[in-house]
């Protein structure tokens, strides 16, 4: 199952998935779903840095574990980023949203701070750097 807020995501998942592949999407808020709802898993990319309650949200929810690959704030990425968007042409709300993303991005230590507030136990998280300046959290479940 996929859920996302914007309509065009269901419309473009469902462009490109088979027809008879067990999966459906829903546009909704996450939020108004139904709470006793669970998935086996939960993956969230290039989103947890926007709303940090989806932490404590998909920990609830995920039956078996989830996984979050995010941005890490940093300076390089910023600089890169803000330039390279001005310098390729992309549109306004591309230049304004890329460098707005990195800077609100997590760190390594955030993370385990988000993680302790969120009264996760930090023995079922993993927190790992991938180029280019991302970061993959696990939370596994028994």
């Amino acid at each position: 199952m996929g859920v996302d807020v914007n309509p065009w995501s269901k419309q473009s998942a469902e462009s490109v998935t088979p027809p008879d592949a067990p999966i459906q999407y829903e546009t909704a808020d996450i939020f108004s779903l139904d709470p006793d709802r669970r998935a086996d898993f939960i993956i969230s990319s290039l989103f947890t840095h926007h709303l940090v309650t989806f932490l404590r949200w998909m920990d609830r929810h995920a039956t078996r574990g989830w996984f979050i690959n995010d941005l890490h704030r940093h300076p390089l990425p910023f600089f890169l980023i803000r330039y390279a968007t001005r310098l390729l042409g992309f549109g306004p709300m591309v230049r304004y949203d890329g460098p707005i993303s990195v800077a609100r991005a997590f760190t390594a230590a955030d993370w385990r701070r988000l993680v302790a507030e969120a009264e996760i136990p930090a023995k079922r998280i993993s927190i790992n750097w991938f180029f280019p300046f991302r970061y993959c959290v696990a939370g596994r479940k028994a």
